[in-house]
């Protein structure tokens, strides 16, 4: 919508809305959060209503959509709804707001979300706007104005459900990190995580808590005791409450951290959810707490650990800031009890997830999100392993990882290529599957030897992230498994031959960059990602191509969700099979079920056609990565095959323009807003 179709008015109830908005010259909408004005001839009204589970008292609804009123997709300039009604019978809040738009508006799309503020805690008071929750299907809600409006006001019988709608389940997802200051702690405690001093400690059962508290000097600006520090301890405790209104009565009026979530990942549904009073029972060598803290005023934030029996708390610990020094790492904190003595210790295991330097506006923008989506297909799609497969200790008919691999098995009909990626020396982001190479070694010329060097003489083993990119073009190399092979690599040497070198596409070293400039764009990329720095190259090249990232590590994977909701995540475990010792725990195809997530199979065992088959037909999986794909029979790109479908469909089903009803028009072309070239 442009500017040309009419200037908003801004009738904004809402105060922190006014003072956000105030001095920007805004398009095509009005709103108010708690009533609106009589309604001029050119504007028509839409009213937001919508029912959520029973919020915090910190936390609030807010609208972000199409519409400059709504933020434009930045959900920092999303819309604030208002409370109108607590519902006791089934905890449930109604939140309302109304928007005054031109009459030219032909749509607006939306999303709810839910939100709060974090202060940095400086001398000035600063409010930033935390995303908590949000919802995250692949296409927004959709509002016709002329189409849906009774009475005065469009939607006005509608009440929206918080994720739910489309018909489809509920797509609700955690927040992202949307600000530089902003930072996401997780504390984990696991395995045998506490040592006490005393058998009497030993033989009881346990159950932790962590509360977040703030090491920062207030001045007197901040008079109103602050909502979020409730009291940590049980009613039913026999200790004393150390957090009454007279303990710190200088506190800021808005915090500079969230509330401590908890996430029990041995539990059936380790969902993350507020904290017991007395806390969680941990049970040595069976129970892997998570907890987790936004922040944005990490120099200053520090966390109790309190320890119960029951409903009495016997112990604590103190992590404060020069405990928790690196962004990642574990802490040893002495366990000091109710009588001030130590009783022991607990160890804790922490990680801090921080936002992607110089992030693009559009990684923040919420009009799309590839993050949950996956369409399920009748035919699962079919992913080229490296490429064309491996190379250096395999056969095939391409180097692996190159531009020449990855484009052979785009025209040999895959779906996707897989591939891993590493950082060189001057911070270049590379393909190349492993951490190692294999540098040749040149012997002094002229000198004499009466026997042959060994592979360790002539070979040294060097760090692919010590090598600059330079280096890497100038230098021979060989894959790291001829230091193994009683012979050699069983494949190619790493360095191409020269006449290979006269084309760049035979290179082993492309860039990411590369890649997503010159393989086919229909051709789908399954990044195995290292460090989550590689995803500003993604963030700068991708362009509409799919995307997936993968990692075995698991807090790779938290940390590529928490910087970024764009693109989905794999988080990559090791399966049956009867090549290697063989892994007994089937329990991850199981939870991925259970959670409704996408399953994609990767093994040297694909390189089976029955074992493919067995995958394709008898096993609920979406996708598969082999080596070697589309050379033993033909296969067209799923994507390029649905795109043409579709566009074949239109072409035969689309009436002459004369004839159609202008409301009938009117409607398709809503409907046909709905249709992504991404799906």
């Amino acid at each position: 919508m442009g500017m040309e179709n009419g200037k908003e008015l801004i009738d904004l109830k809402a105060e922190d809305w006014q003072r956000r908005m105030r001095g920007q010259r805004r398009s095509l909408g009005s709103a108010s959060a708690s009533g609106a004005p009589s309604m001029a001839n050119s504007q028509l009204k839409i009213h937001f209503r919508v029912r959520s589970p029973h919020l915090h008292s910190w936390e609030r609804i807010h609208v972000v959509g199409s519409l400059p009123a709504l933020g434009s997709w930045n959900v920092i300039h999303s819309f604030p709804l208002q409370l109108a009604e607590q519902r006791h019978s089934d905890n449930t809040q109604l939140w309302t707001g109304d928007l005054l738009v031109c009459s030219s508006v032909k749509e607006v799309r939306f999303r709810y979300l839910v939100v709060h503020d974090l202060d940095p805690c400086e001398d000035v008071p600063t409010k930033l706007l935390i995303v908590q929750k949000w919802e995250s299907q692949l296409q927004s809600r959709v509002c016709l104005p002329h189409i849906e409006r009774r009475s005065e006001a469009s939607r006005a019988q509608v009440e929206d459900v918080f994720g739910a709608y489309d018909g489809k389940r509920n797509q609700i997802s955690d927040g992202w990190i949307l600000h530089d200051e902003e930072q996401v702690v997780h504390l984990r405690i696991y395995g045998e995580a506490m040592k006490f001093y005393k058998n009497r400690y030993r033989e009881q059962s346990h159950r932790l808590k962590i509360v977040p508290f703030d090491m920062y000097t207030y001045s007197d600006i901040f008079s109103r005791k602050n909502l979020w520090r409730n009291c940590s301890v049980s009613a039913e405790s026999k200790d004393s409450v150390d957090e009454s209104e007279r303990a710190d009565p200088v506190l800021p009026d808005v915090p500079s951290f969230s509330n401590t979530e908890l996430s029990v990942l041995t539990r059936v549904d380790p969902i993350y959810g507020d904290q017991y009073q007395n806390g969680s029972i941990f049970r040595t060598n069976i129970d892997y707490l998570v907890f987790r803290t936004r922040t944005v005023s990490i120099q200053h934030l520090a966390f109790r650990i309190e320890m119960y029996t029951d409903e009495t708390r016997f112990a604590m610990a103190y992590a404060l800031p020069a405990t928790l020094p690196d962004t990642y790492g574990k802490t040893i904190l002495p366990l000091i009890s109710t009588t001030h003595q130590p009783i022991g210790q607990i160890e804790i295991n922490y990680m801090i997830a921080k936002r992607l330097k110089n992030t693009p506006l559009h990684f923040d923008l919420v009009d799309k999100s590839w993050g949950k989506y996956w369409r399920k297909r009748k035919n699962i799609l079919e992913i080229g392993h490296r490429g064309m497969g491996k190379s250096y200790t395999g056969s095939t008919i391409a180097r692996e990882n190159t531009i020449h691999s990855l484009n052979a098995a785009a025209n040999r009909g895959c779906d996707y290529v897989e591939f891993d990626v590493q950082s060189t020396k001057d911070a270049q982001v590379i393909i190349y599957h492993d951490f190692h190479l294999l540098v040749h070694v040149a012997g002094r010329s002229g000198k004499e030897s009466t026997s042959h060097p060994s592979k360790e003489e002539r070979y040294y083993k060097i760090a692919v992230k010590d090598l600059t990119m330079a280096q890497l073009n100038l230098l021979h190399f060989e894959h790291v498994e001829m230091a193994h092979e009683p012979n050699g690599a069983t494949g190619i040497s790493v360095t191409p031959s020269e006449a290979e070198l006269l084309l760049t596409e035979h290179h082993p070293f492309p860039t990411l960059a590369q890649a997503l400039q010159t393989v086919d764009q229909n051709v789908g990329f399954n990044i195995e990602i290292k460090y989550p720095m590689y995803m500003k190259v993604v963030s700068q090249h991708a362009s509409e191509r799919r995307i997936v990232f993968s990692c075995f590590d698991p807090d790779i994977c938290v940390l590529i969700s928490q910087k970024q909701h764009y693109y989905p995540v794999l988080f990559l475990v090791v399966g049956a099979t009867t090549r290697y010792m063989p892994f007994q725990d089937q329990e991850p195809l199981k939870l991925a079920d259970r959670y409704g997530l996408v399953k994609f199979v990767w093994g040297d065992d694909l390189d089976q056609k029955e074992v493919q088959q067995n995958f394709k037909k008898n096993i609920n999986v979406d996708a598969l990565i082999y080596d070697r794909i589309g050379m033993e029979e033909k296969r067209d790109n799923i994507f390029v095959v649905e795109k043409q479908s579709k566009e074949a469909l239109f072409s035969a089903s689309s009436p002459a323009p004369a004839v159609t009803p202008k409301g009938a028009r009117r409607r398709m072309s809503a409907e046909v807003t709905i249709f992504s070239n991404r799906d």
